[in-house]
């Protein structure tokens, strides 16, 4: 997904949008490599114009809220 956002400069953001699914999903992953490419993901994709940034940014809100939710008592955790 992110090799896309950065290399393909013709790829269209609906070819983008078909990812958000499949980030929202591993986005509740614990491994740390799958966060990581979720995060990169995001970002790259966040890159390639202001429409995708925006869907990027909400994608993330939602993705974190969801988070907090899943946390006991619906508190982030402190690290």
């Amino acid at each position: 997904m992110a090799q896309l956002a950065v290399h393909d400069k013709a790829a269209h953001n609906q070819q983008f949008e078909q990812f958000f699914p499949m980030i929202t999903r591993a986005s509740s992953d614990d491994r740390n490599f799958v966060k990581k490419a979720v995060n990169w993901a995001l970002r790259q994709i966040g890159k390639r114009n202001q429409y995708l940034n925006r869907c990027t940014v909400k994608l993330a809100e939602d993705i974190s809220d969801a988070s907090i939710q899943r946390q006991p008592g619906g508190l982030p955790l402190m690290h």
